[in-house]
């Protein structure tokens, strides 16, 4: 596999000239760290182009990955615009990716969907990872943080950056820069207690969660199925099938978008304490809900 790093660090490419070199593939996976982002690109590639994000329900992304694995593997034309999550459980196998700028293992994490298979060896040809730098900086906090780690990495004479012996340097910068990674003081809890030595198990598992769910907001939205179950909800409660059902048609958004829906009626307490989108046309079918992205620091959500 081939990765090639970007040719200046301190020049980053518009959206428009990271397109223009997508239109040039005929099958090619393009990802970036942000969800603003991915529909900036995406609003330039032609209408056959494939989004995913986490604003769209998880049945959603499940039908669009359906499509597009159907596509390769029909060998046809198919170009995706991808947030993060294709990194992680999704199998796809590109001759070509892109991802902009990030750490090594999400770089890793993106390398990982090309060429996977080995499908290309026949054809006597190597798999392409490029690695360019956006116009818009990681999100603030870990990302960014990663972000530069590697990038100083790289701009130091790091010739293979998915090379395992990248990998060890690489973490300890990283978490030299992040200062802590358990700001819960969560190891502290799971050390026996000196007297009894009781562990505090209990209090651990409530301490650990990845993202502070407090300013994380579920919605029901309107897609396929979905319509059909938030009318049942409201005409027979919130029965547990029900409510196991429309997991899959839920979408986590900030408490700050989540007001802005509110505040212009797009969304209705369908049953206490349970929203759903109610404005149809706030949730599309290419690209999910349409939320105005806020600049947000996901480090400040870490534990």
């Amino acid at each position: 596999m081939e990765v090639l790093p970007p040719d200046d660090f301190r020049k980053p490419k518009t959206w428009e000239e990271v397109a223009a070199e997508l239109k040039e593939e005929d099958c090619v996976l393009c990802v970036v760290s942000d969800r603003k982002s991915c529909r900036e690109i995406y609003a330039l590639m032609p209408e056959d182009t494939y989004h995913l994000s986490a604003l769209m329900c998880a049945q959603h992304r499940s039908d669009c990955i359906a499509e597009i694995k159907l596509r390769l593997k029909e060998n046809g034309p198919v170009r995706v615009v991808s947030t993060q999550l294709v990194e992680a459980g999704v199998d796809f196998s590109f001759p070509t990716v892109y991802r902009a700028m990030a750490g090594l293992d999400s770089i890793a994490q993106a390398a990982g969907r090309c060429n996977r298979e080995g499908e290309l060896a026949s054809q006597g040809r190597l798999g392409k990872v490029v690695i360019f730098v956006p116009p818009r900086k990681s999100p603030a906090g870990i990302l960014k943080k990663a972000t530069d780690t590697a990038s100083i990495m790289l701009e130091g004479g790091l010739k293979d950056p998915i090379h395992s012996s990248a990998f060890a340097p690489y973490f300890s910068e990283l978490y030299w820069k992040v200062n802590s990674l358990d700001s819960k003081r969560i190891m502290e809890l799971l050390r026996p207690d000196a007297t009894d030595l009781g562990i505090q198990f209990r209090a651990a598992a409530e301490a650990f969660q990845i993202i502070d769910e407090k300013d994380q907001k579920a919605i029901i939205v309107p897609y396929g199925e979905g319509e059909k179950l938030i009318a049942e909800l409201k005409a027979i409660g919130p029965d547990r099938w029900i409510l196991r059902k429309l997991q899959r048609y839920t979408v986590n958004i900030y408490s700050n978008q989540f007001r802005m829906l509110q505040d212009r009626g797009s969304i209705e307490e369908v049953s206490p304490g349970i929203f759903a989108l109610i404005c149809t046309i706030e949730y599309r079918d290419d690209i999910g809900l349409m939320v105005d992205e806020i600049p947000m620091d996901p480090g400040s959500f870490m534990i």
